[in-house]
């Protein structure tokens, strides 16, 4: 009988049981075993037979299977062992790494008790991580059932930390997790900062606990509510006076009012507080507000950001708002407006301005919506071939848009007795969901037994952006899985990715608000010469199934 085929499969086998491909995969003992396996006898009788002269062409078929046997081994073998995935494990590390690290020197802030424990689940993954290259190679999956254990645990000891006190916490909890996380656009790093992590931790430190290189400070288990009263209220102190101050500049004819509120505004100056909510009023109601923002980490260009005779937005830095209306000049409006074919009432404004008769419009490149086909833009019935249009007069634009027809959204929803409310509904169409008596708020399942917020109150009203499974809770189940709120909710689909700019679906979770509204979110920019264009610009997240009116916010 001819053996070379036989022995060509053999070398194969051999040959791609050494390959990178396979060496790297699985683990370092089972890639042996498996060439020990190629190389065995009794498996190969006819591959290893000592007397090859002896074996005729009656053996073909007894050849013909070993041969496939071999182009087959991965199966035939069934013991490959895929080398461990530690990335879980790493990432819990690094964040309770991270976290211990980031206490050194600051506020006590948790007690001793859950500090050591986090200390302890962080030590723990050790184990693995610390290993020899060598040792990791041949980590297999029984391994990284243990790993992912232990990543669990990290996790579960950062949710424990907590301060167990006979008095009331809560206020100071909420005071030195503020002056412990400085945002360093909100505060300044000032002596009362310094003064205020001095008295929190004489009033309420309970001794240190070293981990690595850090000193924490840990609350007290035995406090008194005199003390804690004081460190919170220097702790408030503190932050008051150490809140930075942002240039506002409005200095419009348009302009009629300015106001203030959840803040401070002082006029003579032309400064306000961060975080202070401004309110800017004209007396036309087709007035066109154009904002520029700029902090220490963002630059947004002046940028259309709503029309009306108000306009509200909350000072986060720098900020010039230019209030546009009609003058001898520029006696033209030009309005773009966005049109959904599957919602004929639904038409937000996208763009209002105002430009001298005879102007050449530039038609904007028009944003890609999830689940939307952009049809064009039009002028009343007709539609618009050019690049750009001469205005004469007052001219509406429609941006048009044609749903999906394949674009449908599952809403699976209980209220709060546990009555199931489940429909299927075209995208972009309302829902409109009643919690019941005593809901605070509601829920969205994101994997099994795992949520996250998506509205806070009894009745909810929202456009369906995608399939959803939602819970409406008390505020003790609310508060029972630890959000922090505000918070944005990003949605699981319906992620645009147009060359280097990605669009999301999100919505701003809050205790302050009285529907879901649709927001417009510039994440992670950095601050580039010349600033940016927020539409232009690389990570966008923007609820497009939202009210025709929205305001625009930014997300850390």
């Amino acid at each position: 009988a001819d053996l070379t085929a036989l022995d060509s499969a053999k070398a194969a086998a051999l040959a791609e049981a050494g390959s990178a491909a396979i060496t790297s995969a699985y683990t370092t003992t089972s890639v042996a075993n498996a060439v020990t396996y190629l190389n065995n006898s009794a498996q190969f009788p006819i591959e290893h037979a000592a007397d090859r002269s002896d074996i005729g062409v009656s053996q073909t078929a007894a050849i013909n299977a070993e041969i496939a046997k071999y182009q087959n081994w991965q199966t035939e073998y069934n013991a490959l062992d895929p080398v461990a995935n530690l990335t879980k494990l790493a990432k819990a590390y690094d964040k309770g790494n991270s976290l211990l690290l980031d206490l050194d020197g600051k506020a006590a802030q948790y007690d001793a008790d859950s500090i050591n424990a986090l200390i302890d689940a962080v030590d723990d993954t050790s184990v693995y991580l610390d290993a020899t290259a060598a040792e990791k190679a041949d980590f297999g999956q029984s391994v990284e059932t243990a790993a992912n254990g232990l990543a669990d645990a990290v996790y579960a000891a950062i949710d424990g930390l907590e301060v167990v006190s006979a008095v009331d916490t809560s206020a100071y909890e909420s005071a030195v997790n503020t002056l412990n996380n400085l945002d360093p656009e909100a505060y300044d790093t000032t002596a009362s900062i310094t003064s205020a992590i001095s008295a929190a931790n004489s009033g309420v430190s309970g001794g240190t606990v070293g981990y690595s290189t850090a000193t924490i400070n840990v609350v007290s288990d035995s406090l008194n509510q005199g003390d804690v009263n004081d460190a919170t209220t220097a702790i408030l102190n503190a932050l008051t006076a150490s809140i930075k101050q942002y240039d506002v500049d409005a200095n419009d004819s348009a302009v009629s009012q300015i106001s203030a509120n959840n803040g401070q505004y002082y006029t003579d100056t032309s400064k306000a507080t961060y975080g202070t909510k401004m309110t800017f009023r004209s007396e036309d109601p087709k007035t066109a507000w154009f904002l520029e923002l700029e902090t220490p980490t963002t630059h947004k260009l002046l940028t259309y950001a709503g029309s009306g005779t108000k306009f509200e937005t909350k000072v986060i830095g720098n900020i010039t708002v230019k209030a546009v209306t009609r003058t001898n000049d520029n006696n033209c409006r030009i309005t773009i407006a966005r049109h959904y074919n599957n919602d004929e009432d639904k038409v937000p404004i996208e763009y209002l301005n105002y430009v001298a008769s005879g102007t050449e419009f530039t038609l904007p490149t028009a944003p890609a919506l999830v689940y939307y086909t952009f049809d064009g833009y039009y002028i009343g019935d007709t539609k618009i071939t050019d690049a750009s249009i001469t205005v004469d007069e007052d001219t509406e634009i429609l941006a048009k848009y044609n749903v999906n027809s394949d674009a449908s959204c599952a809403i699976n929803a209980t209220d709060i007795n546990n009555t199931a409310h489940n429909s299927t509904v075209e995208y972009n169409n309302k829902v409109e969901l009643e919690g019941g008596s005593g809901t605070y708020g509601w829920v969205e399942e994101t994997s099994a037994n795992r949520f996250r917020p998506f509205y806070i109150g009894e009745d909810v009203g929202f456009f369906a952006s995608e399939s959803t499974t939602l819970k409406a809770v008390s505020r003790a189940q609310f508060e029972a899985y630890g959000f922090t709120v505000p918070c944005v909710n990003l949605r699981k689909s319906g992620v645009i990715t147009n060359g280097t700019k990605t669009v999301f679906n999100g919505q701003l979770v809050a205790e302050d608000f009285d529907s879901i509204r649709e927001y417009g979110i510039l994440v992670g920019v950095p601050n580039p010469t010349g600033g940016v264009i927020p539409s232009e610009s690389q990570l966008i997240i923007e609820n497009t199934g939202g009210q025709g009116t929205y305001k625009v916010v930014r997300a850390k």
